[in-house]
């Protein structure tokens, strides 16, 4: 055998390898299997048996990544079919948008189930830019840092925390490519009518929306009324 197809065949028993971890790791978090052994967390377990697994707690991390980033484009049993390098950039993708890029994928390959050695890195990363999903993340990362920067820390009272986790939960829950659509959700859901209408104005307000304002202000008094 020469030299090179054997390196060749030793970097797919490797990747082999490294892939199989993804099934397991995904199984044990998903089932909370870490809480089992005595730890409280993930993290916790994945930190403790660094020296075990003799890799870091980033790679072992990495890994579970990975299998979620699968399980939401294709399902749990493609886990392990794809490389962790090659789906990293997508890891702060929401599910649908990891399906709508699985989905493109598809189209621009003309194929109708992917093989691992199909999504490189190369392509997700090209697959971002033509949906323009890295572009729309930066922004609302932009936009919630400048947010956090602008916004000054002050104390919440127990009935502000619970309605801030409740709308947290909600709009984590909620699956839409838009950003805005998603906040718009999450308050129909998590905060009373009377509070979506205050926030409105508020908003409204701030783009200088005077007839709007005047609008909600009647919508208020006519809620206050029933």
């Amino acid at each position: 055998m020469k030299k090179k197809e054997k390196a060749k065949k030793l970097q797919q028993a490797i990747f082999r390898a490294t892939k199989a971890t993804q099934k397991p790791v995904y199984e044990l978090w998903k089932c909370e299997g870490f809480k089992a052994l005595g730890y409280n967390s993930f993290k916790d377990w994945a930190k403790a048996n660094q020296d075990k697994f003799n890799r870091s707690y980033d790679s072992i991390n990495n890994d579970l990544h990975t299998a979620i980033i699968t399980v939401d484009m294709c399902g749990e049993e493609s886990i392990g079919k794809f490389n962790t390098y090659a789906l990293l950039p997508m890891k702060n993708l929401s599910k649908q948008d990891r399906r709508a890029l699985y989905e493109h994928a598809l189209s621009k390959l003309e194929v109708s189930k992917l093989k691992g050695c199909q999504l490189t890195r190369k392509r997700v990363e090209k697959y971002l830019k033509e949906l323009n999903l890295s572009t729309k993340k930066e922004q609302e990362d932009n936009e919630q840092t400048n947010t956090n920067a602008q916004t000054p820390k002050c104390p919440l009272n127990s009935g502000e925390l619970k309605l801030r986790k409740q709308f947290n939960e909600a709009l984590n829950n909620k699956e839409n490519r838009h950003f805005a659509k998603r906040v718009c959700l999450a308050i129909s859901d998590a905060i009373p009518k009377k509070s979506t209408l205050l926030i409105c104005r508020v908003l409204l307000k701030k783009h200088d929306c005077k007839d709007a304002v005047q609008e909600v202000k009647k919508a208020l008094k006519q809620l206050e009324s029933k």
